[in-house]
């Protein structure tokens, strides 16, 4: 078991190292592949994409951004209220997910 252990913690690591070695390009297309991405706001800006495809959507906190979908359901949108961090997990109808990390600054 401590084995199993060992080979995680060297793994990560090594995905650490990976990563800081990588130009940061290459590691936002790397987050993007996965599922992730990182969108940075200031408080007031808002932020949308199409909400064609979009089945739910979940925050991982109240407080820091409001998420929802535009009164003529065109646009799904998240507003920077505060500061701080938040995540916003979207379903697609096809049954993909994607995780948005939004990082709100003053």
């Amino acid at each position: 078991m401590a084995s199993i252990g060992r080979r995680f913690i060297a793994a990560t690591g090594l995905a650490a190292l990976a990563a800081l070695a990588m130009p940061p390009g290459e590691v936002d297309a790397q987050r993007r592949r996965a599922g992730r991405e990182e969108v940075r706001l200031a408080v007031g800006e808002t932020w949308r994409i199409s909400a064609a495809r979009i089945r739910t959507y979940a925050e991982s906190g109240p407080g820091v951004v409001e998420a929802g979908v535009s009164p003529d359901a065109r646009w799904f949108r998240v507003r920077a209220v505060r500061p701080g961090t938040n995540v916003v997990l979207v379903t697609y109808a096809g049954g993909s997910q994607r995780s948005y990390t939004f990082v709100v600054t003053p």
